[in-house]
């Protein structure tokens, strides 16, 4: 049979272990425990999981400092961490954020929660594990002629771009819809067709730093709060550092989008509160097409928008969206051809 996942859990509790272990073990996830960090980081030389149940509260090393301590190791920092917990209190479960762990669950466990929040970080991991072995055939492959490179270039940009899709839950193609929003703005804006060539692939991966997101605020159906929001926002230089390394002019543009895409016209967004044309031109580009996008499809709070709802929101604006935030130049072609638009999203 299959062995979906390997889990390490971590706890001080023979209970805890043997609940945890048996919840796991039916669904057929092949499990090491550990009573305590040491024993933990001797398992982790021989036994690299896919995820780690973590108990907060342990002996000789808490779980913030075991979590710490993974996430500055190159080798082991991509593991997701689960916290294992009996505080349920905002300021620990900052603390956890801040020490690098991806989740929390709080005892006493309930079984559902546990096997949803594994089996969605497992298969984050597997994006990451994805993603890195993408980047180290691009770089492998960086000597190779120019016309090879850049097909494999391109195939690793559509790799990615599927990854992006897997974030949006029920709203399928929104990489290959964004793409081709963004390839038409720029011809519109008489782009060169280097930069629109680029533009179409390096669009597609704009939002890969939301798989650096917790699922639990990625998908929170409730009005989100300001640490969570401190944290969405992070998803911009996440997919910079995702992207930066590799010298690709996709993966270039494709970083420069990702820190970008949420910059305002007006200097108003983030991360850096830029504005005007400061902001690069493809962020510009995309800044529109995905707010655009995101307003045609559904979210986890709120139902899709009509278009011609979107075009209110874009040109009026409301609470969240002003005109203010976009190129006037790229407001001008959606006000004359916001059909084009509608077109692009309704294709199959």
């Amino acid at each position: 049979m299959k062995i979906p996942g390997k889990i390490l859990i971590v706890d001080d509790s023979e209970v805890a272990l043997k609940l945890l272990s048996t919840i796991l073990e039916h669904e057929n996830y092949e499990i090491r425990i550990a009573k305590d960090a040491f024993q933990a980081f001797e398992i982790l030389t021989k036994f690299k999981p896919d995820i780690i149940l973590l108990d907060v509260m342990m002996p000789k090393m808490d779980g913030y400092e075991f979590t710490k301590r993974i996430k500055s190791l190159d080798d082991l920092k991509s593991i997701p961490i689960i916290l294992v917990t009996a505080l349920n209190d905002q300021e620990s479960k900052i603390r956890g954020l801040n020490a690098g762990a991806e989740e929390f669950i709080s005892k006493p466990i309930d079984r559902t929660e546990l096997l949803i929040r594994t089996k969605n970080l497992i298969k984050m991991k597997k994006y990451h594990d994805e993603i890195s072995n993408i980047n180290r055939f691009l770089e492998e492959t960086i000597k190779k002629r120019t016309e090879q490179l850049n097909y494999s270039y391109i195939e690793a940009i559509i790799s990615l771009s599927r990854i992006v899709d897997n974030i949006y839950e029920g709203n399928s193609n929104v990489s290959t819809k964004l793409s081709r929003c963004s390839t038409f703005l720029a011809a519109q804006l008489k782009c060169p067709e280097n930069f629109i060539s680029t533009l179409r692939y390096a669009s597609t991966i704009y939002d890969i730093g939301k798989t650096k997101i917790t699922t639990e605020i990625l998908y929170k159906s409730t009005p989100l709060n300001e640490a969570d929001w401190d944290i969405i926002k992070s998803h911009t230089e996440h997919g910079k550092n995702i992207l930066k390394a590799v010298s690709s002019p996709y993966l270039n543009m494709g970083s420069e989008i990702a820190c970008h895409h949420h910059e305002n016209f007006d200097g108003t967004g983030y991360p850096n509160a830029i504005k005007g044309s400061t902001i690069p031109l493809e962020a510009r580009i995309i800044k529109f097409c995905d707010t655009y996008i995101a307003l045609r499809s559904r979210r986890p709070y709120r139902d899709a928008y009509t278009h011609e709802k979107c075009i209110d929101i874009i040109l009026k604006g409301d609470n969240k969206t002003k005109p203010d935030h976009f190129d006037p130049n790229i407001l001008s072609i959606f006000k004359a051809q916001h059909n084009k638009f509608n077109e692009i999203y309704e294709e199959k």
